[in-house]
């Protein structure tokens, strides 16, 4: 994101950044005390940023604009100052732009480190604070959810690895299982042998041999190992042959 503010000179932005990173922990920066201090700065100006910047950390930013204008008042044409004037009174979405995402804060962030981070300039910190709601950037917290503008930049996805076609192992169709043929005795069924029994008796004493001997034979075959059935069934056969052997 390009944000039309102008430009320090090197030595100017060295000591603005210095400066950020102060107020991050909401310290005053020392005024230089001397010429000599001044000259290895290469910048008169910086205890006047320097306590600006603190004032801004701390949420005082009528007391920060005033020691800036003083400052611009003496040296017109010092973009850092003036860029923190313009942080003050403009829109912060004028400046920074109405799209934006979401990033939650750890405890190593500040707003000079975010704003160095997402949008390429520490000395951005009060406009990226006003963005959030906060008027004092000194007190950002981890876990706190801001709105950092601009589209967030993702890793590229990582190309998948192509699948790996695996063969199912051969089915053997498995041959079926001998089944063991019942016994007769497991195939009796004494209950129905008991009234088929009765019903070939019943008949026998009518005198419908014929049918009490297929009646009897349907008895032995529902209980084979009944001996009572298939002596009647002997005694229901030999009637039967003497009274066909008679006819």
């Amino acid at each position: 994101m390009t944000i039309p503010f102008h430009r320090a000179a090197p030595a100017t932005l060295a000591l603005g950044l210095l400066l950020a990173g102060c107020g991050a922990g909401g310290g005053d920066a020392p005024r230089p005390t001397s010429a000599g201090a001044a000259a290895t700065t290469g910048w008169s100006g910086r205890g006047e940023v320097g306590e600006a910047i603190a004032l801004l950390n701390k949420g005082d930013p009528v007391a920060a604009r005033a020691r800036l204008m003083g400052l611009l008042r003496q040296q017109p044409n010092d973009s850092v100052a003036a860029s923190l004037v313009r942080q003050i009174d403009a829109n912060p979405e004028t400046l920074l732009g109405t799209e934006s995402f979401a990033y939650v804060t750890r405890a190593t962030d500040t707003m000079s480190s975010l704003a160095g981070r997402f949008l390429g300039n520490p000395m951005l910190f009060y406009a990226l604070a006003r963005y959030n709601g906060l008027a004092a950037p000194g007190t950002l917290s981890a876990g706190r959810t801001l709105r950092i503008p601009g589209r967030e930049k993702r890793e590229a996805a990582r190309p998948e690895k192509p699948a790996v076609a695996v063969r199912a192992p051969a089915i053997v169709p498995r041959a079926p299982e001998a089944r063991p043929v019942p016994s007769p005795a497991a195939r009796a069924n004494p209950a129905q042998a008991a009234t088929l029994r009765a019903a070939g008796l019943e008949q026998m004493n009518r005198g419908a041999i014929d049918r009490a001997v297929a009646l009897l034979t349907r008895a032995s075959q529902a209980d084979p190992g009944n001996a009572l059935i298939r002596r009647d069934l002997t005694r229901a056969i030999r009637i039967q042959r003497t009274v066909h052997g008679r006819s």
